[in-house]
C-alpha cells in the first residue's frame, strides 16, 4: 500500500513521510519527489538522520528480543508487558546514543556573514564550518516569499531554499554565488562568497 505526501514541493515534508520513506512504503514517484528535496534541504536532511537512526535502534531492539527468547513469540499473558519492556530498551538505548554523540561532536556557533550586493564585492567565510548568511535587503524589492540557491563556481548549485539561509556543515573552500529570487523565481540579487581555509 502506498502513502500519499503530505508536503508540496518547496515546503517541508510531513513526520509521516519520514517515516514511511524508511520502511519503503513510498511509490517510486513520491519517493523520488521526497529524494529530490532530501538532496537540497540540510533541515530534513538532519530530520531523516534522526528518523533513521530511532528506527535502526528499534529495530535493533526487536531483534535482541527475538534472539534472547530463541525466535518463539510471547505468550498472550506476557505479551504487552515484553512489548513494554522493549520498547523501554529501545528507547534507554536511544538516549544514550543521542547523549553519547552530543558529547563526541560538540555543536560549533554558526559563523554569521552579512552579503551585500555591491559590484565587486566578494564577501568570506570560513569553509568548514557552519554559516549564519545574513542577506542585505536594502533596495530589494519586497515579495511575498522569497527563495535562495547557493551555486560553486560551476554553477553546481549546493543549497536551495528560503531565507534564513543557515549552512550547518558549512562550505567547501571555493568561490560562491548566493542568488536571491521570489518564490516565483524573478531574479532578484546575487552575491559573491569566499569560502577561506580558517587557520
Amino acid at each position: 500500500m502506498t502513502m500519499k505526501l503530505t508536503f508540496k514541493p518547496n515546503h517541508h515534508p510531513g513526520e509521516d513521510v519520514f517515516e514511511n520513506y524508511a520502511f519503503d512504503r513510498l511509490s517510486e514517484r513520491e519517493a523520488a519527489h521526497f529524494e529530490e528535496h532530501l538532496l537540497v534541504c540540510e533541515s530534513c536532511q538532519s530530520k531523516f538522520a534522526e528518523a533513521d537512526e530511532y528506527i535502526q535502534v528499534m529495530k535493533a531492539a526487536t531483534a535482541a528480543y527475538v534472539t534472547e527468547h530463541n525466535g518463539s513469540p510471547p505468550s498472550r499473558p506476557r505479551e504487552r508487558g515484553l512489548r513494554w519492556n522493549a520498547a523501554a530498551a529501545a528507547i534507554l538505548l536511544l538516549t544514550c546514543l543521542t547523549a553519547l554523540l552530543s558529547w563526541r561532536t560538540p555543536s560549533a556557533e554558526p559563523r554569521v556573514v552579512t552579503l551585500n550586493a555591491y559590484r565587486g564585492t566578494v564577501s568570506e567565510a570560513p569553509s568548514g564550518r557552519p554559516l549564519d548568511l545574513r542577506i542585505d535587503f536594502k533596495d530589494v524589492p519586497t515579495a511575498p516569499g522569497y527563495r535562495v540557491e547557493i551555486v560553486d563556481a560551476t554553477g553546481r548549485r549546493v543549497w536551495f531554499g528560503g531565507p534564513p539561509v543557515r549552512l550547518a556543515k558549512g562550505l567547501s573552500p571555493g568561490i560562491y554565488w548566493v542568488r536571491l529570487s521570489t518564490e516565483g523565481g524573478e531574479p532578484l540579487r546575487e552575491f559573491g562568497l569566499r569560502a577561506v581555509r580558517s587557520n
